[in-house]
């Protein structure tokens, strides 16, 4: 559910007109299928995304690699400015690492699940992570804010949402 909400608000932003590329994020598991960034693709697709609109990054294993990964993958397109659509919890720390990759990266939060526990457990998780992050000095600079912007305030030109 989380994923979908994810992709439901990329989707949103990329019809409105926010960035001409979504860029799908995410490896392979060893008990799944097909990467992240597949279904991803997949359902992007499903949905009326045309296929040539979709990056994808399919080896990362972690948010770290993530963002390493698709700016990379970005920079090597000439693309550097994203909006990163995640969950709530994880703006903070995915911005913190995009903009730590050299990317021009603004927030679009993705709503959080309806159960109570899982919201509670994915501030947590997330609150550790950037306790972790700052121990070992990766700091970019400037830090991001840790409220994301409102969607109306998300700039209009950007060359990929990334998920």
């Amino acid at each position: 559910p989380m994923l979908q909400l994810r992709l439901e608000k990329a989707l949103a932003l990329y019809r409105q007109g926010y960035a001409p590329y979504l860029l799908a994020s995410g490896g392979q598991g060893a008990d799944e299928d097909i990467s992240e960034a597949a279904a991803m693709r997949n359902y992007l697709v499903a949905r009326g995304v045309p296929a040539s609109a979709i990056l994808l990054e399919d080896a990362s294993t972690n948010t770290y690699e993530n963002l390493r990964n698709s700016a990379a993958l970005l920079h090597s397109k000439g693309l550097s400015q994203v909006i990163v659509v995640t969950n709530r919890s994880h703006v903070f720390r995915s911005l913190y690492l995009a903009r730590l990759q050299g990317l021009s990266a603004s927030g679009a939060a993705a709503p959080m699940s309806e159960r109570l526990g899982a919201t509670v457990y994915q501030f947590a998780r997330e609150s550790a992570a950037v306790l972790s992050l700052m121990q070992y000095g990766r700091t970019p600079s400037p830090l991001p804010s840790p409220t994301p912007p409102a969607t109306g305030a998300l700039p209009q030109s950007n060359n990929a949402l990334l998920l």
